[in-house]
């Protein structure tokens, strides 16, 4: 298998932003690293989710993927939230880093391109 390592091409959007952007109902920026760390890990959770196929979504949320009756509530929400603002973003999220650079926080993003279409669209 050979797997090639890019930078994201200036016409694309970064994933780190689609994922802030994405999860921003769940974030408060002041709050403690971990917590945005466990948000941003959840978000990243739900939009993997969210591009399984349809037939699998309807089957509903796997037992584990949510610990409570808020937390499904949230899920439901980004998942609707990934349909209006990423309709066509299949990029699969790996992995990510948090921190927080001078007050401000900052996210790196690993993904994959789907294997049917390397080079998305992403509006």
């Amino acid at each position: 298998m050979n797997i090639t390592l890019r930078h994201t091409p200036p016409e694309f959007e970064k994933m780190s932003g689609v994922l802030l952007k994405f999860a921003e109902p769940l974030l408060d920026r002041s709050a403690p690293i971990d917590e945005l760390r466990g948000a941003l890990h959840f978000a990243m959770l739900i939009w993997n989710y969210s591009l399984l196929p349809a037939e699998a979504r309807e089957r509903g949320l796997p037992k584990g993927f949510t610990k409570d009756l808020w937390q499904e509530t949230v899920a439901q929400q980004l998942l609707e939230r990934k349909a209006q603002l990423f309709p066509n973003n299949r990029r699969m999220l790996c992995d990510l880093q948090v921190f927080k650079d001078d007050g401000h926080l900052r996210v790196s993003v690993v993904s994959l391109a789907p294997p049917e279409s390397p080079r998305d669209e992403i509006r």
